[in-house]
């Protein structure tokens, strides 16, 4: 998602990649550029700036502090959106440890009922052929059976997806666009090209899910399920698997917005007088 450093250009003096294309988002950059080179100059005292200068330097620290906020929001929605799925697995995964404990119980109490009548049998010596080994074979045949049933259980525990949708469906849907996205930094950001490459952040974001994290980016319908956007009309359902991976790419997710914070950070470094 950053694009990669030229030392030897930092060497030189010039612009670090991120910070200039955080410039370039933000619109500041011949105000940056302006400001860098009195630094370079030697001065490094703000107030013996000219007023044009101080009122160039404002307004930078004033549009990268409204592109952190702009971060600081996006994460809070990611941070909202992963309480809502974790509260979710829990719930399932607690049904299902539920219903395997259960399970396991009555594996053990036939075992044990099973196994005290057969051994019982062989204590009737007036029985000539007691039944032990046909005893023996139903307990051995339902442990088996109760213990495949064990396995199956995780694919069944599901609920009808009722949730809003959450933060994927902003990357995963591509006719979505926010109703500010021409005045939102942290929107740019995401559909800008990092330099080096031909894709958006947003695309490379998705070929990411795609090639690592195995989500089916071309089913409609696993993409609406991740997202929690189900259509009017659809009726989908969403198990632990579902949530899990929800829950992973959430997190990716906001460790990626978070890049645009470490832009920012170093295009403030750049304005900055000590």
């Amino acid at each position: 998602m950053s694009p990669d450093r030229n030392i030897q250009a930092e060497l030189r003096g010039e612009l670090r990649v991120d910070a200039k294309e955080a410039a370039d988002i933000l619109k500041i950059t011949p105000m940056v550029e302006k400001l860098r080179a009195v630094k370079q100059s030697g001065i490094v005292d703000p107030d013996s700036l000219s007023r044009p200068l101080q009122q160039a330097r404002f307004l930078c620290l004033w549009k990268i502090w409204q592109a952190n906020e702009e971060v600081r929001r996006a994460v809070g929605q990611i941070d909202f959106d992963l309480a809502d799925a974790n509260t979710l697995l829990s719930e399932l995964t607690s049904k299902r440890q539920a219903t395997i404990n259960m399970i396991n119980t009555m594996n053990f109490m036939q075992g044990g009922v099973l196994g005290v009548i057969k051994q019982s049998l062989g204590l009737q010596h007036d029985i000539p052929q007691p039944p032990k080994q046909e005893i023996a074979m139903t307990s051995f045949g339902t442990g088996t059976a109760l213990a495949l049933v064990t396995l199956l259980i995780p694919s069944y525990f599901s609920r009808k997806i009722d949730a809003p949708p959450n933060t994927l469906s902003q990357i995963l849907n591509p006719g979505y666009a926010p109703s500010d996205a021409s005045q939102s930094y942290l929107w740019q950001f995401l559909t800008s090209t990092p330099e080096g490459s031909q894709l958006t952040r947003r695309q490379i974001l998705t070929y990411h899910w795609r090639d690592f994290a195995g989500l089916k980016i071309n089913d409609a319908t696993v993409v609406r399920k991740i997202s929690s956007a189900p259509e009017s009309d659809e009726k989908l359902r969403e198990g632990i698997r579902t949530v899990g991976q929800r829950i992973a790419l959430l997190h990716d997710l906001k460790t990626h917005i978070e890049e645009f914070d470490g832009c920012l950070y170093e295009l403030h470094q750049a304005v900055t007088f000590r």
